[in-house]
C-alpha cells in the first residue's frame, strides 16, 4: 500500500530473485495494492463486466529489439484458453492499440478509460491483475500481474531475457511454485 512506503529496486528476474519472490509470495502480495481511488475506480469501471481474460500484447521495444511474438502465437493460446473459459470476455492490454484488429471476432471488453489522474498502464495492470486468466509474451509487466493475482490461470512465453537469440518460444501455461 502506498503509505507504508515499500520500494523494490532491482531487475527482481534472475534465478536468485524468482526463488525469494516464489518462497515469499502470498506475503509479497499483501505488499502491492492499489490506492482506495484507484481500486474504487476501477470496480465502478468493470461493474456488470465480469469475468475477462486478460491478454497482454507487448510491441513498441519488443518489436524494435525483435523479441515480440508472432500475433498467431497468442491467438492459438486465447484459442485454447477460451475454451476452459468460454464465457468470458478478452481485455487486450497493449501499447500498439493496431493488434486489436487480429481479435475483431472475438468478444472484446472495452474499458471506456478517462480519468485523467490514473495512467492507462495502471489500468492495464489492475486488469491483468484481477483477471481470471492472463496470457502474456514474457513481459515482466504482465508477470508481475499474473504474480500478484491469486486466482489466475498464467500462460506466458518465458521471461524475454531468458531467450537464446534469435529463438520465439512457445506460450505455455506456468505456475509460480
Amino acid at each position: 500500500h502506498p503509505r507504508d512506503h515499500i520500494d523494490l529496486f532491482g531487475y527482481l528476474q534472475d534465478e536468485f530473485s524468482l526463488h525469494l519472490l516464489k518462497k515469499n509470495r502470498d506475503q509479497i502480495q499483501t505488499w502491492f495494492q492499489f490506492a482506495d481511488s484507484v481500486q474504487t475506480h476501477m470496480k465502478t469501471l468493470t461493474q456488470g463486466k465480469t469475468p475477462w481474460i486478460g491478454l497482454h500484447i507487448r510491441k513498441g521495444d519488443f518489436s524494435t529489439l525483435g523479441i515480440d511474438l508472432p500475433i498467431s502465437h497468442y491467438q492459438e493460446t486465447l484459442d485454447a484458453v477460451r475454451k476452459e473459459f468460454p464465457h468470458h470476455n478478452v481485455f487486450i492490454a497493449t501499447n500498439d492499440q493496431s493488434v486489436l484488429t487480429h481479435f475483431k471476432d472475438i468478444p472484446l471488453l472495452v474499458i471506456p478509460y478517462s480519468h485523467s489522474t490514473i495512467p492507462s498502464y495502471v489500468m492495464d495492470f489492475w486488469m491483468l491483475r484481477h483477471a481470471d486468466a492472463i496470457i502474456s509474451g514474457g513481459s515482466t509487466f504482465s508477470w508481475w500481474a499474473a504474480f500478484l493475482n491469486t486466482k489466475a490461470h498464467f500462460y506466458s512465453a518465458p521471461l524475454t531475457h531468458t531467450w537464446k537469440r534469435g529463438e520465439l518460444p512457445r506460450i505455455i501455461r506456468t505456475t509460480f511454485s
